[in-house]
Formats: structure tokens, sequence, C-alpha cells
């Protein structure tokens, strides 16, 4: 129908999975379109980390639980025992999944008070001496005052308490607070992914976070029979103007994010269908060779968005991936799956014997990632993991602790 015609925004689909597209032409930059991508909120955070990590539904469940059960600082605000009777799960289950999102991060989030949140991220850095793990155990003894009975149980004197209570000052209390700067809000996604009957993966917007606007015709043509004045009349049809002019604005950003994400479909197909190892590169210039579009029409589309899938919600920016090269030449990898590979690299060094950036660089490059120690630097940095020298340092000054 018309623009400014009564009824709903058609639903709009394709499917990647059949070919063809939705028949229209590039549509032209629309001051719409501006937008700023959102601060991801702590939930968020913790979800992405979840949908990688937690691939049967029953964990996800619990994981879902756990997270909306934090409270602004990152603690877990409910009993376990109360949350697998809410679940209807065994209580072992719980605490299974708890272990697990308690290593996410950031380090120290789903503690149940203080002293485990201290003892989480000393973990994560391979520092928790046993001197400082009775330390932690005997926590309340800090808060009564009672330090020389502390420096007892821990097995120091008094200048080797300080040097633990010294260790914790630089730890973070509160390691969800970082996620505070704005109002938490709930995300509805702008796409849906999903199988259709015969399992081909269908592409739709969703109608729930349309705008959903109509110029009332019958009102108009009210007010426009009682006007006279000719000015009147020029005023009402410019108002109808740019109202039919917003109606097709809006029609048209829809469709601009509908065609970005049928491309991200066919462009992360193997993301969709086997998770993180098939993570592909993809730059914007890609998405706006495959939407002829503009690449600054495409990034504005995308700020902001998000595609529901199968595997959980994520940000279309989150399928922008820079490409690493493979040795020989090969297929190039995804940098989100190079980093997530890192990650992994480093939890499973031996603790005495960190690994280099260059040693890492190498076993990247045994697995076919051409990667520099450079590169491997950078990524680490960004994901707030100390180099090797800083992590043995950390671990060395634990060890020197008095025990």
């Amino acid at each position: 129908g018309a623009p400014g015609g009564p009824g709903r925004m058609p639903r709009l689909t394709w499917n990647p999975g059949r070919g063809g597209g939705s028949g229209s032409g590039a549509p032209a930059e629309s001051p719409l379109d501006d937008g700023a991508a959102a601060q991801p909120s702590l939930q968020d955070h913790l979800l992405l980390q979840a949908q990688l990590e937690l691939r049967d539904g029953a964990s996800r469940l619990i994981a879902l639980a756990l997270i909306d059960a934090l409270d602004e600082a990152g603690y877990l605000a409910v009993e376990t025992a109360e949350l697998a009777q809410q679940l209807d799960r065994p209580l072992a289950e719980v605490e299974a999944v708890l272990a697990r999102v308690q290593g996410f991060d950031p380090p120290g989030v789903f503690a149940r008070d203080l002293a485990e949140c201290l003892r989480l991220q000393l973990s994560e850095e391979g520092a928790l001496a046993p001197a400082m793990a009775a330390l932690l155990d005997n926590f309340e003894l800090l808060a009564a005052g009672e330090r020389r009975q502390l420096a007892r149980i821990c097995g120091v004197d008094e200048d080797g308490l300080e040097v633990l209570l010294t260790q914790l000052r630089r730890l973070d209390p509160k390691p969800g607070a970082r996620f505070l700067s704005e109002p938490v809000e709930a995300v509805v996604p702008d796409l849906i992914l999903r199988r259709d009957g015969s399992g081909a993966w269908q592409v739709e917007l969703n109608e729930d976070a349309l705008p959903q606007l109509l110029l009332d015709q019958g009102y108009r043509r009210q007010i426009a029979g009682n006007l006279r004045r000719r000015e009147d009349k020029a005023y009402l049809a410019e108002q109808a103007r740019n109202a039919n002019w917003l109606l097709r604005a809006l029609q048209q950003r829809a469709e601009t994010v509908l065609k970005i994400g049928r491309a991200i479909a066919v462009r992360q197909l193997g993301f969709f269908e086997s998770g993180i190892a098939g993570l592909r590169p993809l730059a914007l210039r890609d998405l706006a060779e495959d939407t002829d579009l503009h690449e600054s029409t495409v990034s504005r589309a995308m700020a902001g968005k998000y595609m529901e899938t199968p595997g959980g919600l994520f940000p279309l920016a989150y399928f922008l991936n820079r490409a690493l090269p493979a040795v020989g030449g090969g297929e190039s990898f995804a940098a989100e799956r190079v980093r997530q590979r890192l990650r992994a690299l480093i939890a499973e060094e031996a603790p005495a014997r960190p690994l280099s950036d260059e040693a890492l660089a190498a076993r990247l490059r045994e697995e076919g990632v051409a990667v520099a120690r450079r590169t491997v630097a950078k990524y680490r940095d960004a994901m707030g993991l100390p180099a090797a020298a800083g992590r043995r340092r950390r671990r060395r000054a634990a060890a020197k602790a008095p025990s």
C-alpha cells in the first residue's frame, strides 16, 4: 500500500537457503540512519560469553538465571539452593554452571561475597598463594580488627600480613561497576534469524522493533474540509508531505537493515552452523558491495542494531572481523576467532612457565594462523591479559609472601 496508508509495516523476509532477494533498489541515504552504538551492559557482556562458552540448553538456562540474579556490583544476590528450586534443577548442576561462569570476564563476577570476589581474581592471575588463601578463608577477622590473630592463622608476621593486604588493595571489589556508565535497557532485536520448516535459514525484520506509525487520512480529510484560507490549506498539505516523508524514511531504514542482515547471514553462515570456529573475516566494504550501499550508510545502519539467532543475541557489529592470513596462503581467519584461541592458550599455559608473545604467535602459526608477535601483544592487551613477564612477576611476588 501507499506509505501513508493504514496498517502495519509489511514484514520483509529473505531466505538465504533458497536464494532471491527483496527486489528493491539501493535506497538512498536517510538522515534517520544516524545512530550510535550502545555501550554493552554487564548482562550483555556476560550473555555473549555464555552463548559462546555454554553449548547445551540446560546450562544456558541456568546461566541466564544466574546473570539475572546479579546486583550492580556483579555479585550473586540469591542463594544457589533457592535458584535450583526455582529452576527445578539439581543443586549440583547449578553449582557446576556457577563455577564455569565465575571464569567469565570481568574477573570476580558471580562472587557471593567480597572474599570470594577477591579469590576469583587472584585465581585468574595464578596468584593465590597458601597464605593468601588462609587470609580469605578468615576474612571476617580483618573486618573485626583481629590482625594479630589473622597473621598467626596465615603463618606470617605483621609485615607479611601487610604485604598480603597490599596485594588485595589492587584488586577490584566491584567488578560489575565499570558497566554502570549508562542505565541498563532491555535489548530488542531488530532482525531475527531462524530456520524454516525445510531447514533453510530465514532472515526477517522483528515487527516489535519497528515504529508503528501511520497517517490518519480520514482525520486529514476532515480538517481539509473545514479550511477556507489558502495559507491554511498550504500548511496542512506541507505537514502531510512531511508525515509521508517520515513514513517512507522509516520503511527505507527497515529495508536497509534487512539487506545488511541477509548479507551477514550469507557471509557468516559457518558461524550460525558451527559457532566461533566458523566465524569468517568480514569488512564494511564487503557488506557495502553485497548490498549496493555506501560504507558509511552500512556503518550507520548497523550502529546499535541486534540480530536474534538460535545461538543467542548479537550486535550486528560483532560479525565484522578483520582478516588474519593463513600460513601457506589458505583461507584467512577472523580476528575474533583468533582472539578467543589466544585467550584459551593463555588459560592453558603452565602457571610457572607463562608463554611469551612470540611463543603464543608460534603456537598460532602451528595452527595455521600467520600472525606476528606485535599482533598477539595488541590482542592480549585489548583483552586485559598481562604479558608473560607481568604474569611471572605477580606469581613470584605471591610465592615470596611469607607462608
